[in-house]
């Protein structure tokens, strides 16, 4: 089933109950579906959670379609982990959020799931884990009934990205559910601390011992709080009133002061998607424009040759049919290298490229020389080190040959102080 067609269904899973509901394509979203449960004595509290959703599963009659989820905090664990300049990998730094976890939780971590959010160049990175059979029990109970579990977000990730933009100097994010508190510290967009602890129905007073203790030093700070589930109405001690609702945010600045606005990343801590960093299809639309603006191209030429070269001989002196021709020979000259840059094997180059891309560098330009067979790459990469490794990494799979740097330099001007290079590559022609 293609996913354009496809139903869509949201769930939410909490301690207390699932909640269910249907996104259809063309038309306005029913009411959501929730059926409570109570976490039983012995059993994972996620258990009766996913019981909870196999129910609202059956009374929907959910049969196939993509399923986006959203994990309570008490099913998640977090951590931040300190800008680490020694680290040079995404698994090396996933390793150390392993060993991070151990000392924290023990044997109890063995079998996690774990997802790491860089922050980027000399910023802090926010480590997620949830128990693996969770998920592994979540796939079951959405294939038995044809569904695809297309995303597997902490409420966190969820509630952050869609405040971050509003979000910058000193801030804090405090996430309020029944009998749970999630208060992550952030400074100049960057996670200083996430702090998980479990609170009474209010949570006032775990709010501000956490903020009092993560701030000793008070400054100018946003404050936003986020309300989920239905509890009663829960009072800060600096006056802001948060009203019970699924969702709902409420902002207060303390004290009152102008702080510096920072751009905020997006958490990335999915347990699902973990995101493309080509978008093939983009590629995909911008060569069938290309192509189509080249056929039609070619084709006007080609009926205005035909017109020129059937047309009588006049008397007239042939200057500006010469003039013309010129003009054509130019033009035909233009969609001949368009159509030969079409021609080129997109697939394989891209997927070489793609396939050398890590957390460690990033591209800014890829431009091919269809006549010579190469290509330029531009980009930049966390060091020195990161740009020989991407270079060894795009030779792996022998699309490309003879990659050599052609100048690169530290960006001094940038806070993360990055190495911008420029490479060129040849590829080898299909066999």
């Amino acid at each position: 089933m293609s996913r354009l067609s496809a139903e869509r269904w949201s769930i939410g899973l909490a301690p207390d109950g699932a909640e269910l509901q249907r996104l259809p394509m063309w038309r306005k979203a029913g009411a959501p579906l929730r059926v409570g449960c109570k976490p039983e004595d012995g059993q994972p509290a996620w258990a009766a959670a996913l019981a909870a959703l196999e129910q609202a599963l059956d009374e929907a009659r959910a049969r196939g379609g993509r399923a986006s989820v959203v994990l309570s905090n008490h099913f998640v664990r977090y951590l931040v982990l300190p800008w680490q300049p020694e680290i040079n990998s995404a698994r090396e730094l996933e390793e150390l959020a392993r060993l991070r976890l151990a000392e924290v939780y023990g044997e109890a971590c063995a079998g996690w799931q774990v997802r790491v959010s860089e922050g980027g160049w000399g910023q802090s990175s926010v480590v997620s884990a949830i128990d693996g059979e969770l998920i592994a029990v979540l796939k079951r109970a959405l294939e038995s009934r044809g569904l695809e579990l297309g995303s597997l977000q902490p409420v966190l990730m969820t509630s952050f990205n869609e405040l971050r933009r509003t979000l910058g100097g000193e801030a804090a994010l405090a996430i309020v559910e029944p009998g749970r508190l999630c208060l992550g510290l952030l400074n100049r967009g960057a996670f200083e601390a996430v702090v998980l602890r479990r609170t009474p129905v209010d949570a006032a007073e775990a709010v501000d011992q956490e903020l009092a203790t993560l701030r000793p030093q008070a400054g100018p700070i946003t404050l936003n709080l986020l309300r989920i589930g239905e509890a009663a109405p829960t009072t800060t001690g600096t006056g802001l009133a948060v009203l019970p609702r699924r969702l709902r945010l409420h902002r207060r600045q303390l004290p009152a002061g102008t702080a510096r606005h920072a751009r905020v990343r997006a958490l990335e801590l999915d347990f699902v998607q973990r995101g493309a960093r080509w978008p093939s299809f983009a590629m995909a639309l911008v060569g069938l424009a290309l192509a189509f603006d080249a056929g039609t191209s070619l084709l006007r030429l080609q009926g205005q040759e035909r017109e020129l070269t059937q047309a009588p001989v006049a008397a007239a002196p042939r200057a500006a049919p010469e003039a013309m021709t010129e003009e054509l020979r130019r033009e035909f000259d233009g969609a001949r290298r368009l159509l030969l840059e079409l021609a080129l094997p997109w697939e394989r180059l891209f997927h070489a490229i793609d396939g050398a891309v890590d957390e460690d560098t990033a591209l800014l330009a890829v431009e091919p020389d269809a006549a010579k067979q190469t290509l330029q790459i531009t980009g930049e990469a966390r060091s020195y080190l990161a740009v020989l490794n991407f270079m060894s990494r795009l030779e792996q799979d022998g699309t490309l040959t003879r990659v050599h740097l052609l100048n690169h330099e530290v960006r001094e001007d940038a806070p993360e102080q990055p190495t911008q290079f420029t490479l060129a590559a040849s590829w080898r022609a299909a066999q």
